[in-house]
């Protein structure tokens, strides 16, 4: 801290191609002295989704510095909608009418607020007093039917709908951006993750508040650890699939998660559990990635 007004902010971002396709249609920008940070997936299965990716991230780093937060917003707002512009004029120029797009989520910050913005599945997520809360709603046909109450989390999670977005970036003439105002905290943290539409098991463990009490990542074996708050399970999601490779009991009413080399720590108010990392593998019969 610097002064009342002014938040110092600490950031790191990484990407990683996967096991399913040969290029990396994922993007980002890190922009931590200007308060900026941007996340776009081109949408698999569509023409040339790196390309579109990677318009958004390059029309986001020429944003000059802001005077304000709605400035802000206004400049990013108008670099989202003059991409989707592009998009659909080199969709109808060079790909025959086919859909060029990508998801985006940007997270803007100026004194004390934020503000976040986007279009699609790419999420943001705020860790606030060991409470983790989706700041975005995901535009896609999963999120409307289960506000709608036309289908439950259980039977959109068996119905192969992860992948039908309802809005993104070039997928259609006139672009509408969401945005959401917050105030900031000491000690606030927020999230920008782009995780797979196949990773719905991620998704169900995050849709309520009340279960995901803390996350960690293991980048030795490339896992996500999210911790139960209900009920006082561990469970490590594959970052790259999405889908729950184990799950196991800690007992107690749980607080948050530490690693620190192969020991990951769990504090609750019966202590701190520490778990042998390559134990809990080696039962699952999982080989340890490195």
């Amino acid at each position: 801290m610097i002064s009342d007004s002014i938040l110092i902010w600490r950031s790191a971002c990484a990407t990683d191609v996967g096991k399913v396709r040969r290029v990396n249609e994922d993007a980002y920008l890190d922009l931590h002295e200007l308060g900026l940070w941007v996340v776009a997936d081109g949408m698999g299965g569509h023409m040339a989704g790196d390309v579109a990716s990677r318009m958004i991230v390059e029309s986001c780093k020429q944003i000059d510095e802001p005077k304000d937060l709605n400035s802000f917003i206004a400049d990013v707002e108008y670099r989202l909608i003059e991409v989707n512009r592009k998009l659909r004029e080199m969709a109808e120029q060079q790909y025959n009418d086919s859909t060029i797009g990508s998801t985006v989520a940007a997270l803007l910050a100026y004194d004390r607020q934020c503000a976040c913005l986007w279009a699609g599945d790419s999420r943001i997520y705020r860790l606030r007093d060991n409470k983790l809360e989706q700041m975005t709603r995901d535009h896609s046909m999963v999120e409307e039917y289960l506000a709608e109450g036309f289908m439950s989390p259980e039977e959109v999670y068996k119905s192969g709908l992860a992948n039908a977005l309802t809005r993104a970036i070039g997928a259609q003439d006139e672009l509408e951006v969401d945005v959401r105002i917050e105030d900031m905290q000491d000690g606030d943290s927020s999230r920008l993750l782009e995780i797979e539409a196949d990773s719905l098991e991620v998704s169900r463990m995050f849709r309520t508040s009340a279960h995901a009490r803390s996350i960690t990542i293991d980048r030795k074996r490339e896992a996500l650890y999210v911790l139960s708050f209900m009920h006082g399970t561990l469970t490590a999601v594959d970052i790259k699939t999405g889908s729950k490779i184990w799950t196991i009991k800690t007992g107690g009413k749980p607080g948050g998660l530490c690693i620190d080399g192969d020991s990951l720590f769990v504090s609750s108010r019966r202590g701190i559990l520490r778990i042998d990392l390559d134990t809990v593998w080696d039962s699952a019969n999982i080989p340890t990635r490195n």
